[in-house]
């Protein structure tokens, strides 16, 4: 197993003060690919892709920061997030691939702006319903999870356990993929959080879907997801590889 610390020192420091959106409007972005793993067999079942912003002198931007910079600029968030996925599919490893959509960025867009850019990869493509917060996040993503279905892609619900988030029963019975936020596996010993993934996971194995743990950064993580009966494991123990390109086409005059 890697040393669940060595991607953290082998990135620069994030820069605090850096304009979350200058990273953005400058193109200064790029992917990095997070392995997801068979919890028992170890063997690699495909890949999730995580968006990574640079300041001017290529320091790392919190992406939380940026996106939630875009949140009050609805269309450029919707173009940054085509943007994204055009990169994440172009540069795509195997087998699979992983990829976070907002509902409100493909409301913006429109359906058929982010299907054209799915079809256009090369390895199955797995959508994760970005996490919601409030009711209309929650009718957005039932629509998105709806149609990516309808159009013949799987829907994965992400941050399943985290606080704060809206689930959509609609959404739980449609996905094929359940993935639990690391959260989870921080809180061992909290009863109650252990019921509800356990709960979660014998919902997925009594309707053939797959449940994903999140965080996986030890050993004791990894240990933790077996006991919970999930069926694959991301997370910085299995190492990560990055890839820091950006578009033109999002750039500043």
């Amino acid at each position: 197993m890697r040393d669940p610390g060595t991607a953290a020192r082998l990135r620069p420091p994030i820069d605090p003060d850096a304009e979350p959106l200058s990273a953005v409007r400058a193109g200064r972005f790029g992917v990095e690919y997070e392995p997801i793993l068979d919890v028992w067999s170890g063997r690699l079942y495909g890949h999730e892709a995580l968006a990574r912003f640079y300041d001017r002198h290529g320091r790392p931007v919190s992406p939380a920061r940026v996106f939630a910079g875009l949140a009050d600029h609805p269309e450029l968030f919707a173009r940054t997030e085509l943007a994204l996925k055009r990169l994440q599919i172009a540069h795509a490893p195997g087998p699979r691939l992983f990829l976070n959509l907002s509902g409100e960025a493909w409301a913006t867009a429109g359906p058929a702006a982010f299907l054209d850019v799915l079809r256009g990869a090369q390895v199955p493509v797995v959508v994760e319903v970005v996490e919601s917060v409030h009711a209309a996040g929650v009718r957005q993503g039932r629509d998105m999870v709806s149609a990516l279905v309808g159009a013949g892609f799987q829907a994965a619900l992400d941050d399943l356990g985290a606080r704060d988030v809206l689930v959509c029963t609609d959404d739980l019975r449609a996905a094929s993929v359940l993935k639990l936020d690391r959260s989870v596996l921080r809180a061992a010993d909290e009863p109650g959080i252990v019921a509800l993934a356990e709960s979660l996971v014998a919902f997925a194995q009594r309707t053939g879907k797959l449940v994903v743990a999140e965080g996986v950064e030890t050993d004791a993580d990894l240990e933790h997801a077996r006991r919970l009966g999930v069926s694959l494991v991301q997370g910085y123990l299995f190492g990560a590889g990055v890839l820091s390109v950006g578009p033109p086409d999002l750039a500043a005059p």
